[in-house]
């Protein structure tokens, strides 16, 4: 035999007689009947254990002589239903083992041979349109066997065009970021964390943002300034009030020796556009002249 399959078995069936079934099955309910009106109290607890006992008896023996019953009759079967599951197990073996692995291998070198050639075929596109690769989402249906490649190259066209309006629109709202932030007078330097947020915010989002920063750092510098003013006013008025003795000044109720106060200074920032040398020069001076610490650096 050289077929994976089993000649037709020879089976004879078997017939089973057991005289007086019917009689011991009505004879049985009967039985049971009269147990399940019976109920058990003090008095009949004795017996009730005694017709238990018979019961479980009874229950046992037929259940071993079924089950011989059931041995005769099966005759060689389960020598037999052991010996064809041995063999279906060796067959499953090889088949999940040691062909099914060798199968998935090569498979899967044969997806890697073509998604190289995908990859190939996306870089040219990357390069028609200016973009890295590495931005195309990679849809592993485009591996299949039945995927056509004008397909493939549709859908891969696609999510460039899409990353190329993402671009293009970011650049917009970068732009206009950009304009905003001179109109607020934010330092250019700062404007590149704004422009970040328009990856997780909108451009309205971030506009807001904006001017929230912008106001919050007004008032903190409003506050800071008025701080120093009220200090100064301060030291102003007890300069005003010290007793002069000698070249010094000294408080009077406490005999400390008062620093006398000049006029306030202030640190100032100015945005030159578009200096001659010579003015340039002619500021220098004048700074100087005046003993103006400042720096100065073009742009």
């Amino acid at each position: 035999m050289n077929e994976l399959t089993l000649q037709k078995a020879n089976i004879k069936p078997a017939l089973v007689e057991v005289p007086g079934i019917d009689e011991l099955d009505k004879y049985v309910d009967s039985m049971l009947e009269t147990y399940k009106k019976t109920p058990v109290s003090s008095e009949t607890l004795a017996q009730a254990k005694q017709a238990r006992t018979d019961l479980n008896k009874a229950y046992k023996g037929l259940g071993d002589t079924r089950k011989k019953i059931a041995s005769q009759v099966a005759g060689n079967w389960p020598e037999t239903e052991t010996r064809i599951k041995e063999i279906e197990k060796k067959i499953q073996k090889v088949s999940d083992e040691t062909l099914k692995t060798q199968i998935d291998d090569v498979i899967e070198a044969e997806k890697q041979s073509r998604k190289q050639l995908i990859l190939s075929e996306i870089e040219k596109i990357a390069s028609e349109y200016g973009m890295p690769s590495e931005n195309i989402s990679f849809d592993e249906k485009w591996l299949n066997k039945t995927a056509k490649w004008n397909e493939t190259e549709k859908a891969v066209r696609g999510q460039f065009d899409a990353l190329k309006q993402q671009a293009e629109l970011f650049e917009l709202q970068a732009q206009q970021i950009t304009s905003h932030a001179e109109q607020l007078g934010i330092d250019p330097v700062g404007v590149s964390g704004y422009i970040g947020q328009l990856k997780f915010k909108t451009l309205d989002e971030v506009k807001t943002a904006m001017d929230h920063d912008v106001q919050q750092a007004k008032n903190k510098f409003e506050a800071q300034k008025a701080k120093e003013q009220a200090e100064y006013e301060a030291r102003k008025k007890r300069a005003e009030e010290a007793m002069k003795v000698g070249e010094r000044l000294v408080d009077k109720d406490t005999g400390e020796i008062v620093e006398p106060t000049g006029p306030q200074l202030r640190n100032w920032q100015y945005t030159f556009d578009e200096l001659t040398d010579e003015q340039k020069q002619f500021l220098d001076k004048t700074f100087n002249e005046w003993g103006i610490s400042f720096i100065a650096h073009e742009v």
